[in-house]
């Protein structure tokens, strides 16, 4: 990304700092695209979902008491 295409007077002018810090989400980056070609092989998030779905409309108490303090 860089800061090349970033005006910077015109940010100094509103007081914004601009910063460059290449590398730093280098791991997050690639922790996520790891787990989206995970998921695009299996899909546990899409089975995890339908499997909580399922789950929480089971007429028994425990589900009825998660779903009270879950914010799914």
């Amino acid at each position: 990304m860089g800061i090349n295409n970033v005006d910077l007077a015109a940010a100094r002018a509103q007081g914004v700092v601009v910063t460059n810090t290449p590398g730093a989400n280098s791991a997050s980056v690639a922790e996520l695209t790891i787990g989206l070609l995970l998921n695009l092989l299996r899909p546990i998030q899409q089975a995890a979902s339908e499997t909580r779905l399922e789950w929480l409309a089971a007429p028994n108490e425990l589900s009825r008491w998660w779903a009270k303090r879950s914010d799914w």
